[in-house]
């Protein structure tokens, strides 16, 4: 396998990197859609203690299953982070749309990052 970036090790401001290996997409079986849809979603927050909490209680109060959360971070600054939040929830959802309502409020950065069906678990 060659480096992706291999001056990764010597670059100024260095950050956490992730890469996955997958083979070509024409390789992979797409599993049948079953189930609601799922939204994902990017938040923002500002450094500072509860900011998170707040965050997943306005997701709570909407009554939105929340399947996947995921810390990345973010082009900002150092030590500062964006979440990804997969919400089983469409788009049009009435609660999930109450949730984003109220998800502006707290957030520093908000965006839907797409709707879709979920696939048969795994």
């Amino acid at each position: 396998i060659s480096a992706l970036w291999p001056d990764v090790a010597t670059r100024r401001r260095r950050r956490s990197s992730e890469t996955s290996i997958q083979p070509p997409i024409a390789a992979i079986e797409m599993a049948a859609t079953t189930g609601a849809p799922r939204t994902t979603l990017l938040v923002g927050v500002r450094n500072e203690p509860g900011t998170l909490l707040a965050v997943l209680q306005r997701i709570a109060a909407a009554g939105v299953n929340m399947s996947k959360l995921e810390s990345r971070p973010s082009q900002g600054g150092d030590w500062e982070y964006v979440f990804w939040i997969d919400l089983d929830a469409g788009e049009d959802d009435p609660a999930l749309q109450g949730a984003l309502k109220e998800l502006a409020t707290v957030t520093s950065e908000l965006r839907v990052l797409g709707s879709y069906p979920r696939g048969a678990a795994l």
